[in-house]
């Protein structure tokens, strides 16, 4: 599955740096295969705060209806940002925190980690 946001960016937790989303994707028969914390953009503007351990199957659940009961009136929606973690329990974790922000917070979360990534890459340009 494609990816259609703009954003298109894990930031991951165990090197504390922020990776394209492409170099995340592993097969599925990794075993090891991380966990992942989410924002999701609905269609009425309103965002959703998930874990998972399939990124893509999930995205892709929540656009056919089948994800949360949130999410399951306000499709298609998009991903604005994701963290990637060892564990379940760290991603647990996070999704709780990340559930007690604000709108606003939320935003500027993703908005300094897209700011810090597009830095990443101006000074790792040749």
């Amino acid at each position: 599955m494609k990816i259609t946001s703009g954003l298109e960016l894990i930031i991951s937790v165990s090197s504390r740096s922020v990776v394209p989303w492409s170099s995340m994707t592993k097969s599925k028969k990794d075993e090891d295969l991380p966990y992942f914390t989410y924002i999701l953009k609905c269609a009425d503007q309103s965002l959703y705060t998930g874990w998972t351990n399939d990124l893509d199957k999930r995205i892709a659940a929540h656009n056919a209806r089948k994800g949360a009961r949130y999410t399951r009136s306000r499709t298609p929606v998009e991903l604005l940002a994701c963290w990637s973690f060892a564990t379940k329990r760290e991603a647990m974790q996070r999704e709780y925190q990340l559930k007690h922000l604000r709108r606003d917070q939320k935003l500027a979360l993703i908005r300094s980690a897209t700011d810090s990534y597009a830095k990443s890459i101006i000074t790792t340009e040749p």
